[in-house]
C-alpha cells in the first residue's frame, strides 16, 4: 500500500515547482537545519560585541572572540551559541539566508528592552514596504476593482488585527526581545503588528523589494485571499448610515477610545454608538480608517454576515 505524502514532502513539492527544484531543496536543507530561537540568546547577542563575517556562499560564522563561542551552520539564519539556532519561524513558508543576521535581531528588539538598537526604524521602513507590496498585489489580482474598493480592502489588510495575527503564526510573539515590563507571553497587537512590520523593513533592507514582497505574500498569503475574495461592498460608514437610516435608528456616532504609537507611527481606536448601544472599536492609522473599521465590525455584528473577514475586537492599547 503506497504510502501517503507527508505534508513536509507536499510543501517541498510545491516548493519546487514553484522557484525550481535546486534552490527548494537547498531551502528545504536549511529548514531542516534551523529549528527554534532562543530570546535569551538574543539578549545576550545584542549586548555582546559580536563579531559577525559572513562570506555569502555557504558558511555564516560568528565569533565572539573566545574559543569555542562561535557557532557555524551550513546556509540559512544563524544565532550565536549554545542552542539558539534561528528558525524559518512555525508556517509553511521556507526561510531566506539573511546576509547579515543581526537586521534580524533588530527587528525583533522592541524599544522597551533596548532604546538605541530596536526596530523602530525597521518599523517604519516596513510600514512603507507593506503598503505598496499590498497595493501592488490587490491591483494584479483584481484587475477590474476601483481605487476606493482597492483602498478599502487594503485597509483592512494592513490594519492592526491582521498583522498582529500573522506575526503569532510566524511566531513572532515568541522571539521578540521586550523590555521586563512587558509579558511577553501576553504581547498586545500593537507590538505584534509592529514586529511584522519590523522583520518586513528588514527584509527588504537585507534582501531588497523582491524579497519582501515574497515575504509578504507568503505571511500573508490566506488574508489577501480573503481580501480579494470578500464583499467589502461600499464605504462602510456610508453603509451602516443606510443601514440605520432604513430601521429609524438615527445616524451612527463615531467615538474616540484611544490613541497609540509613535509619531511617525500613530494608530486610532475608534467605536461607532448606534441607538444608545456601542459596538466593539477598531484600529486604524488614521481617524477616517479607524472609524471605517469601526463601521464594518458593527455591520458584521447587525447583519451576521460572516462572509465579510472580521477582525477580533481589542480593548484600548491592544
Amino acid at each position: 500500500m503506497a504510502r501517503k505524502p507527508s505534508a513536509e514532502h507536499a510543501q517541498r513539492s510545491r516548493l519546487a515547482r514553484a522557484i525550481g527544484p535546486q534552490q527548494a531543496q537547498a531551502l528545504a536543507a536549511a529548514y531542516r537545519q534551523i529549528q527554534s530561537v532562543d530570546g535569551a540568546a538574543i539578549a545576550e547577542a545584542a549586548h555582546e560585541s559580536a563579531r559577525v563575517q559572513c562570506d555569502g556562499s555557504r558558511r555564516t560564522r560568528w565569533g565572539f572572540g573566545g574559543v569555542g563561542h562561535g557557532r557555524t551552520l551550513e546556509r540559512g539564519f544563524c544565532i550565536p551559541r549554545r542552542n539558539a539556532r534561528f528558525s524559518s519561524f512555525t508556517v509553511p513558508w521556507p526561510p531566506r539566508e539573511f546576509r547579515d543576521p543581526a537586521r534580524l535581531q533588530r527587528a525583533l528588539t522592541h524599544a522597551s528592552a533596548d532604546g538605541k538598537a530596536n526596530n523602530e526604524r525597521y518599523e517604519l521602513l516596513g510600514d512603507a514596504v507593506l503598503a505598496l507590496v499590498v497595493t501592488s498585489e490587490l491591483l494584479a489580482r483584481l484587475p477590474n476593482a476601483d481605487e476606493g474598493e482597492i483602498s478599502r480592502r487594503r485597509a483592512w489588510l494592513v490594519s492592526r488585527p491582521v498583522l498582529a495575527a500573522a506575526a503569532q503564526r510566524l511566531g513572532l510573539d515568541t522571539r521578540a526581545l521586550v523590555g521586563a515590563g512587558i509579558d511577553r507571553a501576553h504581547l498586545p497587537a500593537r507590538i505584534l503588528a509592529n514586529l511584522f512590520e519590523g522583520v518586513l523593513g528588514a527584509v527588504h533592507e537585507d534582501g531588497g523589494l523582491e524579497a519582501a514582497a515574497e515575504f509578504v505574500r507568503v505571511a500573508l498569503q490566506e488574508p489577501l485571499e480573503s481580501a480579494c475574495t470578500a464583499s467589502f461592498g461600499q464605504d462602510p460608514k456610508q453603509q451602516l448610515q443606510e443601514w440605520a437610516q432604513s430601521r429609524g435608528l438615527g445616524l451612527p456616532r463615531y467615538v474616540l477610545l484611544a490613541e497609540d504609537g509613535s509619531a511617525h507611527a500613530r494608530s486610532f481606536q475608534m467605536a461607532v454608538e448606534l441607538a444608545d448601544v456601542r459596538h466593539p472599536g477598531a484600529w486604524g492609522r488614521t481617524r477616517k480608517e479607524a472609524q471605517q473599521g469601526a463601521a464594518r465590525e458593527a455591520l458584521l455584528r447587525l447583519t451576521a454576515r460572516p462572509h465579510e473577514p472580521p477582525s477580533a475586537p481589542e480593548g484600548p492599547g491592544q
